[in-house]
C-alpha cells in the first residue's frame, strides 16, 4: 500500500503544528519520523491516521483521497507507547479484540491470534495474564493486537520509549523484522507499510528504511538510514 502526505498544514489557537508537510512512502517500506518534542511528528501521525484533521494538504492511499476518511473505515494499525491493553484480559483476549470486532469467527479469530502471536516471538503465551507480563512482553502483545486485523499501514507512536535503554535497544532489532515479517501473516510478500514515530535517532536509523527528520513543524530532510 503506498500512501502519500501531500502539504498538511495544521495549527492549534493559531500557532503553526505542522507547515506544508509532504512525504511518500511506498508498499513495504517503513519510513520513521524523527525529531525532537513539539516538532509535530505525533500530530502528523494522528492526521494519517484519521484522529485529526488537517487545516489544508490532502492524505492519499493508493490514489484514492483518505483526508476526510473516518478512522475506522482506513483499516489502519496503531500502537501507542503506553501500550493501551486491556489489563483485566489475557493475551489471547487482547489480540482478538480486533477481529471480535471485525465479526470474525472463533476458529479464524484463534488462528489468526497463534499467528500473530509467534511473529512477535510470543508463542504458548495466549493464557498468559497481561499483568504477569515485562513491558517489553506487553509491548509484544500490543504489536500481535495491531498486526492482526491485517491492516493496510501500521503507525506506531514511540513505542519503545516507556521501556529502559537495554530493552529499548534490543526491541528495536527485532522490530525490523518483525515488520519485514508480517508479510506472510497478511499475504502482502513486500512486507508491513509503517509509519514510526520517535525522537531516538538510533531507533530510526535501526528499524526505517526512510527517515524524515522534523523540527519545527518542517521536514528538513528525507532519506535513506
Amino acid at each position: 500500500m503506498q500512501l502519500e502526505i501531500e502539504n498538511i498544514w495544521k495549527s492549534f489557537d493559531g500557532q503553526p503544528v505542522l507547515q506544508g508537510i509532504s512525504l511518500e512512502v511506498i508498499g513495504g517500506e517503513v519510513a520513521a519520523l524523527l525529531g525532537p518534542s513539539g516538532c509535530g511528528k505525533t500530530t502528523l501521525l494522528r492526521i494519517i491516521a484519521g484522529l485529526e484533521a488537517p487545516d489544508n494538504g490532502r492524505i492519499h492511499t493508493n490514489d484514492q483521497d483518505i483526508t476526510q476518511l473516518a478512522p475506522y473505515k482506513r483499516n489502519f494499525g496503531f500502537v501507542f507507547q503506553d501500550y493501551a491493553l486491556f489489563p483485566h484480559k489475557n493475551v489471547a483476549a487482547n489480540v482478538a479484540f480486533g477481529l471480535r470486532m471485525r465479526h470474525w469467527d472463533k476458529p479464524r479469530i484463534d488462528q489468526r491470534v497463534t499467528e500473530a502471536l509467534a511473529l512477535v516471538g510470543l508463542a504458548g503465551y495466549e493464557s498468559r495474564p497481561i499483568y504477569e507480563l515485562s513491558g517489553g512482553e506487553q509491548q509484544r502483545v500490543a504489536l500481535a493486537r495491531s498486526l492482526a486485523p491485517a491492516p493496510r499501514l501500521l503507525l506506531l507512536d514511540e513505542p519503545l520509549g516507556a521501556l529502559d535503554r537495554a530493552l529499548r535497544e534490543r526491541l528495536m532489532l527485532e522490530l525490523r523484522g518483525i515488520l519485514k515479517q508480517a508479510g506472510g501473516l497478511l499475504g502482502r510478500p513486500e512486507g508491513m507499510t509503517a509509519v514510526y514515530v520517535t525522537h531516538d535517532q538510533a531507533e530510526a536509523f535501526a528499524i526505517a528504511d526512510k527517515v524524515a527528520v522534523m523540527r519545527d513543524g518542517r521536514v528538513e530532510q528525507i532519506g535513506p538510514p
